[in-house]
């Protein structure tokens, strides 16, 4: 079997205290990526993928960017993937579309129950401590879609919302719909499924995170100088970045969770209006370095996403009033700090970094961390839908502020 595919072994050592432990061969995974493409390429026709297409040669940066093709999605058609080289970027395209296609076919009970009828039990999550819409329907008296998942923290069965845990966006919408917002937010796969749910939450993180500088109208955040890294990594894209005349900006948005998360953001390069505006980029880690390295990857990808003008989410609004690159980088008076400074985590597994994230989300009260096993008997890929109570979903004008984000606004 190509990968670690039994959740309830997962559970069952995570929450009794035996856990495997799962060297990290990468930064963040538990595999090659070439070990891991090799794995996840038999799954690809059955989940309904066309092509790989490489499409960074459509900039100047070199940063290796690929779209994956899946025409009978059920929501996104086009997915993305970045990475070091052309094989990790694959790896991170193809996941990502196997992602979406678990989300979009779920195998999991589900149960049609209104609020009324589980407060007090204590058998599903307060709804107020999730995302919701500003048009929410939501009304304790009607009964909606609820969906099972295991909270990490208690080893208890809960229910949560399944607006929360699909991403099916065929019509007509699942009963009791249209209440909490459906996306893509805390989705992730890996090898096994602690580098899963690593991955899952990290995107959680980063995306709380955000929406908390977005809702504080702060002055810039601290801004990351990268010139003082001799990670080779890190200085491959610096001189990829400056070899293409184009410009990059990191700043570090470290929330008070206290896990590393970074914004970065690359403009000009050519005169095109596309690459003229500012593409940003949002990277989580307990690794620093690895953290932010994220952040630049998505931001070349974000980048050719408007140059491939391939993704169905794209509309006219992506093209218009370009932001110049003296507009996205004015911070007078902003701070340059090292990489290297600044709260973060390292460690050889991904079990001791899935312990300390937990920890980190523990410490500012939040003690709940509910995991969902999206996976199917015939891929065997661990795949997980992760959900955190009292994070702030990504900022967006049609969903609501969270106590977090109304604290800060």
């Amino acid at each position: 079997m190509p990968f670690t595919s039994n959740f309830d072994v997962f559970r069952k050592d995570w929450t009794g205290g035996a856990r495997a432990r799962s060297p990290k061969v990468s930064h963040a995974r538990t595999k090659t990526s070439e070990d891991t493409y090799a794995a996840v390429r038999p799954l690809m026709q059955a989940a309904g993928m066309t092509r790989v297409a490489d499409v960074t040669g459509l900039d100047r940066l070199g940063i290796p960017v690929v779209m994956v093709a899946r025409p009978n999605s059920r929501g996104l058609s086009v997915a993305q993937g970045k990475g070091a080289d052309l094989l990790s970027a694959k790896v991170s395209g193809v996941m990502e579309a196997l992602e979406s296609f678990h989300a979009e076919r779920l195998d999991i009970p589900v149960r049609l129950l209104s609020w009324n009828e589980l407060a007090g039990t204590g058998r599903a999550v307060d709804p107020s401590r999730l995302p919701q819409r500003n048009t929410s329907r939501f009304n304790p008296d009607t009964r909606i879609a609820w969906g099972g998942a295991c909270d990490l923290v208690s080893d208890a069965d809960r229910l949560i919302p399944l607006d929360l845990i699909h991403t099916d966006f065929a019509s007509p919408p699942m009963p009791g719909g249209s209440c909490f917002p459906v996306s893509s937010n805390g989705l992730a796969s890996g090898n096994t499924y602690a580098e899963a749910v690593c991955q899952g939450l990290c995107e959680l993180i980063e995306r709380d995170a955000f929406a908390l500088f977005r809702a504080a109208h702060a002055p810039c955040p601290s801004r990351v100088d990268l010139t003082t890294s001799e990670n080779p990594d890190i200085q491959d894209v610096l001189a990829r970045i400056e070899h293409a005349g184009a410009h990059l900006s990191v700043y570090d948005l470290t929330s008070d969770i206290g896990v590393p998360v970074f914004f970065a953001t690359i403009t000009g390069g050519s005169d095109s209006p596309v690459t003229a505006m500012a593409a940003g980029g949002l990277g989580c880690h307990p690794d620093r370095t690895w953290g932010c390295l994220r952040a630049v990857y998505e931001a070349a990808q974000s980048r050719l996403t408007r140059l491939a003008g391939a993704r169905d989410d794209l509309t006219p609004a992506n093209f218009r009033h370009p932001l110049r690159r003296e507009e996205a980088t004015r911070a007078t008076g902003v701070a340059l700090v090292p990489l290297e400074a600044g709260a973060g985590f390292s460690s050889e597994t991904v079990e001791d970094d899935l312990c300390w994230l937990i920890e980190r989300l523990e410490h500012r009260g939040l003690h709940e961390v509910l995991v969902t096993d999206l996976g199917r008997p015939d891929f065997c890929l661990p795949v997980v839908r992760v959900v955190v109570p009292g994070l702030e979903p990504p900022p967006s004008a049609d969903i609501a502020h969270g106590e977090r984000a109304r604290r800060v606004s």
